[in-house]
């Protein structure tokens, strides 16, 4: 009878283990999709913010800039509120690039400095989500 119960105690005993086991790997496996889940969730969109030849702030010389500027934005509507204030969007930007100088632009810091300094200009307008980074896919300047 002893031998008995000790056999049972012991299938008892690997039954909860092997349980637990499937329990957590079942409950770690919810944890893994769930994080797959947001960061499939995470939506990162490019909005053309257009393209721009304005006049540079410099008072001894006619300098001028032409840009085509891209704004990434993330979250969900976020790209479509940016398209719907489309004109503040363009008002800032022309701000900022006609009171910048051309000494402001020249070397190796300059597109990354306007770039930061639109991303300032943009970050309030950008009610929905947030904005990411400014891109320009087209940059002269004489």
């Amino acid at each position: 009878m002893k031998g008995k119960r000790g056999l049972v105690l012991i299938v008892i005993a690997v039954l909860v283990v092997v349980g637990g086991g499937l329990g957590a790997l079942r409950l770690l496996g919810r944890q893994a999709d769930a994080g797959q889940v947001a960061a499939a969730a995470r939506v990162v969109e490019t909005v053309e913010a257009g393209h721009f030849v304005t006049n540079l702030s410099d008072p001894m010389r006619e300098r001028f800039v032409e840009v085509t500027v891209q704004v990434e934005v993330e979250g969900e509507g976020a790209a479509a509120s940016l398209a719907e204030r489309q004109a503040v969007v363009r008002d800032r930007i022309l701000y900022v690039l006609r009171s910048t100088r051309y000494e402001d632009l020249c070397g190796g810091e300059g597109m990354a400095n306007l770039a930061a300094a639109i991303r300032q200009a943009l970050s309030g307008v950008v009610t929905t989500g947030r904005l990411l980074n400014v891109y320009f896919t087209d940059f002269i300047v004489q």
